[in-house]
């Protein structure tokens, strides 16, 4: 995959030099998803919140896919990506897109769907129990890498939910998990 490709869903060129070359999507609602190092082993997927009063300022940032963790990035995957978060934006249309669509099953877009709104949750928790990525990792005993692989969306986290719905007080009003069965 490729710039070219990522520009053809409709990622615009960053009109200043980039060390990664990076490129980006509106998602609306001031978030962007930027890819940078495209087709090399250094690259990255990230979702990040633009500042509203300040749109040169980043506010939040989370990986969604490293080159080190999860090896080349598809065209699929970051389409799935897209119509998992997406608010405002439409894809470019093209026969070819459309073929890629239609070859994406529903359970692959199912579980990057929901591997992602678990690493939203997760965020949430984290945020609304005033945990960094480092105390919430002492907490689960693991190292903070892998709470930033986890926040990546890209993780198979059914193990460790139990843990993470204890430690962030994820529980409805009658006790049942907040998760969506399958998670």
């Amino acid at each position: 995959m490729t710039n070219q490709d990522l520009i053809n869903i409709g990622f615009k060129e960053i009109p200043h030099y980039t060390v990664g070359n990076s490129v980006f999507y509106d998602l609306g609602r001031n978030r962007q998803l930027s890819a940078s190092s495209v087709g090399t082993p250094n690259e990255m997927l990230f979702i990040c919140e633009i500042d509203p009063d300040n749109k040169n300022e980043i506010t939040d940032l989370v990986c969604l896919h490293n080159y080190d963790y999860d090896k080349i990035l598809t065209l699929k995957k970051v389409k799935t990506i897209i119509s998992a978060i997406s608010t405002t934006a439409e894809l470019y249309n093209s026969e070819i897109i459309d073929e890629i669509f239609d070859s994406i099953t529903e359970t692959e877009s199912d579980i990057v769907r929901k591997q992602m709104l678990f690493a939203v949750w997760i965020d949430e928790g984290m945020k609304a129990k005033g945990l960094d990525k480092k105390q919430f990792a002492e907490l689960m005993n693991e190292t903070e890498d892998t709470i930033t692989e986890w926040l990546s969306g890209t993780c198979d986290l059914t193990d460790k939910k139990i843990k993470i719905e204890e430690i962030l007080d994820f529980e409805s009003e009658d006790n049942s998990s907040i998760f969506p069965k399958n998670i």
